[in-house]
């Protein structure tokens, strides 16, 4: 089996608030940090995953996770 990550990701909103709050924790550290805006927690998961998201996954974007249809 590969190199792999796994993370734990809540998001909710208070008092019916259009503000989303958010934690997250890397599973094998137990590392966590809670965040209000989603570059923080992509942020948090590229220093742990060691990647940069701006790069493409695959050459082939018919590659890609998305079902075809």
């Amino acid at each position: 089996m590969g190199y792999y990550n796994s993370f734990l990701v809540k998001v909710w909103t208070d008092n019916g608030e259009k503000l989303l709050r958010g934690h997250i924790q890397h599973v094998g550290t137990e590392k966590d940090i809670y965040f209000l805006k989603w570059e923080k927690m992509v942020d948090f998961m590229q220093a742990h995953i060691k990647w940069n998201f701006n790069q493409r996954m695959y050459e082939d974007e018919s590659d890609s996770f998305y079902p075809q249809e």
